[in-house]
């Protein structure tokens, strides 16, 4: 039997990694170009939505439609979260 001290400390050792692979993977788009799904989009504050990739992402302007997908630029990750914060691609 695995004694429960052990247990604890391994989870935490795997939980600990998970979030330093998906901080990892999030910041392996950033200064690229991404879709992003609108989900949310309230009149206050950014939208939200996710990447195809399934990354969550802010997109800090109201100028985006819930249930559009816009064409966005990875410019950085919250810092502590695996969540992209982006800039809405201008058209060309």
């Amino acid at each position: 039997k695995v004694p429960r001290q052990v247990i604890i400390r391994r989870a935490a050792e795997l939980s600990a990694a998970g979030e330093r692979w998906a901080l990892e993977f999030a910041g392996a788009f950033i200064g690229k170009t991404v879709q992003v799904l609108v989900e949310k989009n309230t009149g206050q504050g950014p939208s939200r939505g996710y990447t195809d990739e399934y990354v969550e992402a802010i997109v800090p302007t109201q100028q985006v439609r819930r249930g559009e997908i816009e064409n966005v630029i990875a410019k950085t990750t919250d810092g502590k979260a695996p969540i992209l914060v982006c800039e809405l691609k201008k058209h060309n």
